[in-house]
């Protein structure tokens, strides 16, 4: 398939049109000039295409199973070529999946969205909408009410999905969802899945950096990326209460601590490592805080954006030396034992991602304590859902008297399997839910 926009094209091969072939096309067209063949009259003024040179291309893996693995790759060369036009995203998003659907520019955005949420031909489970709606759409534009809250505001799509936002795992597939259990989307635009209620945002403890100014329209209106200054939110928490980070128990986890590093890990990336973080880790994850930070400071001192000033304004009541001298204080901070070379590399890989966490995740408690993070637009009060069909907990806001959908987020103890085994436990509990 040839997925065309204004400033790209998108090449993709399947099973019938092998990826190789294409490529072997493609390189062989740009290898061609522009000519005029005087000699036929028959022949048109430009007998041959000039092809630009090939950038980026997706190979479509057969199966369900692969899918968003596609999606992430059509997603980073949607904001590689900046497609101007909304639609131009949609198409290259769903040109991933094997449908009956064909492109239509004369079609509003919602209407492309929900023509494809209804189409009988994609291999998609239904539930995933609620994952794509959460992987950092939030906050929408001001004033945009022309989409339902479950559906992604692909007017931002552009300018706001990073790589890092397509970290956000989803790992798991419901292959047992009963068949009553399945979502759907009706005719007047509310989706309709089932769920069971398992918590409620109790606090918002650090909001994510990522935000919107005043101009939504404007892609330069939007955050790019986390910099150094990300982690900030995150470090300042986690200075402020290091002694319950350490001393409280969590949920079959070991310390508080130790579920917020695996939050962290499943948040950011394809899950967590192949060493996986066990108690002696978080430990030694905090002996490395220290001369992590001393290197993150130098960093924030030498740039010419983050003045000393801005960041006293950043640490709040803590003024910046003062923040640096507190991570001394964490437990087992001595370095009187070398760390072996992997665990450098894992403590290295997750300390990298926390500025990312920072920048994209808010971190919140449940009513029942237990630790989550979830989109920028994460409020208290709202309700955390799991739901038939999408792997992490969805977090659903009641507005005047109706569900709108928040985003997803990732909850140690309440998702990926366990969110599967907590469903099939309280099947009688499973309630039918409105999304508008």
């Amino acid at each position: 398939e040839l997925w065309a926009t204004y400033v790209g094209i998108f090449l993709c091969g399947d099973e019938y049109l092998p990826i190789d072939t294409l490529v072997r096309y493609h390189n062989w067209a740009a290898s061609l000039t522009l000519t005029q063949d005087k000699s036929d009259p028959a022949s048109p003024p430009h007998t041959i295409p000039v092809f630009p040179q090939l950038v980026a291309i997706c190979k479509l893996k057969p199966g369900s199973q692969h899918s968003l693995m596609g999606t992430s790759t059509f997603l980073e060369i949607v904001s590689q070529w900046h497609c101007k036009d909304p639609r131009d995203k949609i198409f290259a998003l769903f040109g991933i999946f094997r449908m009956n659907l064909s492109p239509d520019y004369t079609m509003p955005v919602a209407d492309v969205y929900a023509a494809w949420a209804v189409n009988s031909h994609q291999d998609l489970p239904l539930g995933s909408l609620l994952f794509y709606s959460g992987i950092g759409l939030y906050p929408r534009t001001l004033g945009n009410h022309n989409l339902a809250s479950w559906q992604p505001d692909f007017e931002l799509l552009g300018g706001q999905v990073k790589k890092n936002d397509i970290y956000y795992a989803y790992r798991y597939s419901d292959a047992n969802q009963p068949v009553r259990f399945q979502a759907t989307v009706s005719p007047t635009r509310c989706f309709t899945c089932f769920g069971v209620r398992v918590a409620n945002v109790r606090e918002v403890a650090t909001k994510a950096a990522k935000r919107m100014v005043e101009n939504a329209a404007d892609p330069r209106g939007w955050d790019k990326g986390p910099t150094p200054t990300s982690i900030i939110p995150v470090l300042k928490y986690l200075v402020d209460n290091r002694e319950q980070f350490w001393t409280h128990a969590y949920h079959e986890r070991g310390s508080l601590l130790h579920a917020f590093v695996e939050t962290g890990f499943e948040c950011m990336a394809d899950g967590a490592p192949t060493t996986p973080p066990t108690p002696t880790l978080t430990a030694d994850i905090l002996r490395a805080f220290t001369p992590y930070n001393l290197s993150l400071r130098v960093r924030l001192l030498e740039s010419t954006y983050f003045p000393t000033e801005i960041l006293d304004e950043l640490t709040g009541s803590h003024p910046s030396e003062e923040l640096w001298e507190c991570l001394a204080d964490f437990p087992g901070n001595s370095h009187e034992d070398e760390l072996s070379p992997e665990l450098i590399e894992i403590l290295f890989e997750f300390l990298t991602r926390l500025e990312i966490f920072s920048f994209s995740k808010s971190l919140f408690y449940t009513d029942g304590g237990l630790l989550g993070a979830g989109p920028p637009g994460v409020e208290a009060h709202d309700q955390v859902y799991l739901v038939h069909g999408c792997s992490l907990p969805v977090l659903l806001r009641e507005v005047e008297g109706k569900l709108r959908h928040v985003g997803v987020c990732y909850i140690a103890g309440l998702s990926g399997v366990d969110s599967f085994r907590i469903l099939k436990e309280r099947e009688s509990d499973v309630r039918e839910l409105n999304l508008v």
